[in-house]
């Protein structure tokens, strides 16, 4: 061995400081390791989280369309309606104003608000008769004119 030029000393040492630089690597290499599974981590959580997000604002922007188109809908029934309903008065359809349209009413509703209509109006005194039988409605008619008219 002394003709190598190297002892076994020397080449002792050498074998240890390999072994250290090793160990000192594979230390680094676990820490460089578990610093990528953390920061994994935290991407695919983030990930997740928008993930729901962007479904929720995509469900949210579906659902208003869906009410949209439906309000829209709605709107093409009443006026189809109407239409009909001219039709079978003959009379001239025009289409109402958004201010203009009434509720729908069924066919027998219909018939009964005209009946309403038609029939004779009550004065005032002959409906509260016919709403207060026995007279008590006009005695505290009677009472609250006296308590206006004196303050």
């Amino acid at each position: 061995m002394l003709r190598q030029g190297k002892t076994q000393q020397d080449r002792l040492n050498q074998l240890q400081a390999d072994v250290s630089d090793g160990e000192r690597r594979c230390h680094q290499t676990r820490l460089l390791f578990e610093d990528m599974g953390r920061l994994m981590r935290v991407e695919l959580e983030r990930f997740e989280n928008e993930k729901v997000e962007d479904f929720k604002s995509g469900v949210e922007t579906f659902l208003e369309g869906a009410v949209e188109a439906q309000k829209e809908l709605i709107e093409l029934w009443e006026t189809f309606l109407m239409q009909l309903d001219a039709d079978e008065e003959d009379k001239p359809f025009f289409k109402p104003t958004a201010a203009q349209t009434e509720p729908i009413l069924t066919k027998s509703q219909r018939e009964a608000q005209q009946q309403k209509q038609s029939q004779p109006r009550l004065s005032a005194e002959s409906e509260e008769a016919v709403d207060d039988p026995d007279g008590h409605g006009q005695v505290e008619a009677a009472a609250t004119a006296t308590v206006e008219q004196e303050s």
